[in-house]
């Protein structure tokens, strides 16, 4: 095997298992947001079962590195100001040390 594949073959395999590490959790209805200096927390009610749904995330970067969760927090707000119109999905890295935000996103309701 060249050099060229191992390397090809371990970033594959890096790369599959940060992936590995992602969860999203899909909320039928936003309660609660709360952001603190070093974690996060968005509160609801499940998606298709009607549960309870806390999510927290920790975001222990300056503010200079908080993309993803400065663009998140407007996501969130219109989740919990327009209930019963979207679904709020939010993938977090539950392993991550620093920000543990990866993305969210809505979906309207049909």
């Amino acid at each position: 095997m060249t050099t060229f594949r191992i390397c090809a073959a371990l970033a594959a395999s890096v790369l599959a298992a940060e992936s590995a590490l992602a969860v999203t959790y899909s909320f039928d209805t936003v309660t609660a947001v709360t952001l603190n200096q070093s974690n996060a927390r968005v509160v609801g009610v499940e998606r298709n079962t009607g549960k309870a749904l806390s999510v927290s995330f920790v975001d222990n970067t300056n503010v200079n590195f908080r993309y993803v969760v400065n663009r998140c927090v407007p996501v969130f707000l219109t989740a919990m100001e327009k209930p019963g119109r979207y679904f709020l999905h939010v993938e977090v890295d539950p392993a991550a040390t620093s920000v543990g935000l990866i993305g969210c996103s809505l979906e309207v309701k049909s």
